[in-house]
């Protein structure tokens, strides 16, 4: 018989161990999606696919601001015939397929990849909460796979980075320079490589580059559609303040449950410190340190002047550091060299400072897996706090009133009434139900973007006459609103409803610091036409 050698025996239980990572990690993220009930942003995007047509898609997302990817998933899904309750499944099933590539491909230690895989941003911001960001790190580990293999494989490589472009706006400084590095490979073996090659190659950039054109169609005036997004000039002027709070707003948002004061400074000054650690790492390496820079600029600006940022927004960031690092310790070609740095100073400080940043440097590869699992192991806290909660607890109490009133109204009698057309996440869960603003005077399923919440309320859209003549349609009417009281606050908020309260709820939307309460009213035509006379 023969014997297993050492080596071997230490391969088997690292792949062991791995299945063990990818089980539990599974396990524990699919129960999460499983309990998980969608708010607007995830419910807005199946509506919106269920809702229009292929063709009619292009000009929905002018408005929402989104490339076109995760809406073509959804529409694809919703035309065969799937339900809201799996769109949990979708993020689950993209994320763990993320966490496999991970674990079996990555050229990180076993402990670091452990670390990234239970981050916030995989145990729960993606994995549990269903949005395009899901689709980011999966094309991320496939793109920082193939890198090394890029040349020999440029189409599907090219395909990648396509898919990759169409995920997220916040991703775009990536795609520059990853298309940017396709075009200098190919100048650069042009004469070495053979007709085939460059075939293959010229290819691939323009399967990427197809990516690009389809975004830049797809979003082709975007921030004039979008009411909701920042244009006024008086905004703009403090955009170096707001790039500047997105910096410090990113550590925050995946790793802690709150702005905690002096904690949260001690946080944020870690993690640019990490940052610029990373940065001085693999400064040898062109690709990965333009990656990183360019990336972080564009999230900067983004995130700092047009939107802001969020849980998964700022889990991004977090995937990008790790694509660098990851890019960096797996091209051979672009290796650095293990040259001591040497400053003379008088100093004692600067000495010690820069033979702590030359020990580093000579360490190049343990040390870049060290402060990439810093990073990582800081947002694991926060990740498994909003996991277990929403084990426990209601994300969203809209699923909950959706069942009740599916369970006690037909659709054919009843209408669901809100003031903006701001309820997709009931909508979601009753296809077969009409919804109508009263504020806009429309039926609708999901968020006109076009048209911001000031302005609904600004504009004189309601009309008495027309709501009164509308209601009288209906045998039943059924009033939904959603608000965010504290306790005292709430209960004058029901105490006023415009009717009898079926349903009502109260709880956290992110179990922190959001208090959401929710309150389903049937109601009469009077009832209703005085209520919103009043408010």
């Amino acid at each position: 018989m023969k014997k297993i050698s050492e080596e071997n025996k230490k391969n088997i239980i690292y792949k062991f161990s791995d299945i063990i990572v990818l089980i539990v990690f599974s396990v524990l993220t699919l129960i999460g999606a499983l309990r998980h009930e969608m708010w607007f942003d995830e419910a807005e995007a199946w509506v919106i696919s269920r809702d229009n047509s292929f063709g009619s898609l292009g000009n929905v997302l002018k408005a929402e601001g989104h490339p076109f990817l995760w809406y073509l998933i959804l529409k694809i899904l919703t035309s065969a015939g799937f339900s809201a309750d799996f769109v949990p499944v979708i993020s689950w099933l993209f994320t763990v397929l993320t966490v496999m590539i991970i674990l079996f491909k990555s050229p990180f230690r076993k402990i670091i990849n452990y670390l990234v895989v239970f981050s916030s941003g995989f145990i729960y911001f993606n994995s549990v909460i269903s949005r395009v960001y899901c689709l980011i790190p999966l094309f991320l580990v496939m793109i920082a796979d193939v890198f090394p293999k890029r040349k020999k494989h440029p189409v599907y490589y090219g395909v990648l980075i396509a898919m990759l472009t169409n995920t997220h706006i916040c991703i775009c400084g990536i795609v520059a320079v990853l298309g940017i590095n396709m075009l200098a490979d190919l100048i650069k073996d042009w004469k070495t490589n053979s007709v085939k090659d460059r075939i293959f190659s010229v290819t691939g950039i323009i399967t990427a580059g197809s990516g690009v054109v389809l975004l830049f169609f797809t979003l082709l005036g975007s921030i004039d559609s979008n009411a909701e997004v920042t244009k006024d000039s008086s905004a703009l002027s403090d955009s170096l303040s707001g790039v500047f709070l997105a910096l410090f707003d990113v550590p925050v948002q995946a790793a802690l449950t709150s702005d905690s004061g002096i904690i949260s400074v001690l946080v944020c000054i870690l993690f640019i410190t990490c940052i610029l650690l990373i940065a001085f790492l693999i400064r040898r390496n062109r690709v990965s340190l333009i990656i990183l820079l360019v990336f972080n600029v564009c999230y900067l600006i983004i995130c700092g002047v047009i939107w802001y940022t969020n849980p998964n927004r700022a889990a991004i960031v977090y995937f990008v550091l790790f694509l660098a690092s990851w890019i960096a310790l797996s091209d051979k070609e672009a290796k650095p060299d293990n040259k001591k740095i040497h400053i003379d100073s008088d100093i004692i400080l600067i000495r010690r400072f820069m033979k702590f940043i030359s020990e580093l440097d000579s360490d190049y590869n343990s040390a870049l897996e060290k402060i990439t699992g810093i990073i990582f192991a800081m947002t694991i806290p926060l990740g498994f706090i909003y996991l277990f909660n929403d084990y426990n607890g209601d994300f969203a109490f809209e699923k909950s009133a959706a069942k009740y009133i599916s369970e006690n109204y037909k659709s054919q009698d009843t209408v669901i009434l809100t003031k903006y057309d701001s309820f997709p996440q009931l909508a979601c869960y009753m296809p077969d139900y009409t919804f109508y603003s009263l504020c806009t005077g429309n039926e609708y399923t999901y968020h006109d973007h076009s048209i911001s919440y000031d302005d609904m309320m600004n504009m004189d859209m309601y009309n008495e006459k027309e709501t009164e003549n509308y209601l009288e349609k209906w045998n039943k009417l059924i009033y939904v609103d959603v608000n965010r009281f504290d306790d005292y606050a709430v209960s004058l908020w029901f105490s006023s409803a415009p009717g009898e309260i079926v349903f009502s709820g109260t709880g956290s939307m992110d179990f922190i610091s959001k208090s959401t309460n929710i309150m389903v009213c049937e109601t009469t035509s009077e009832e209703l036409l005085r209520y919103i006379g009043k408010y």
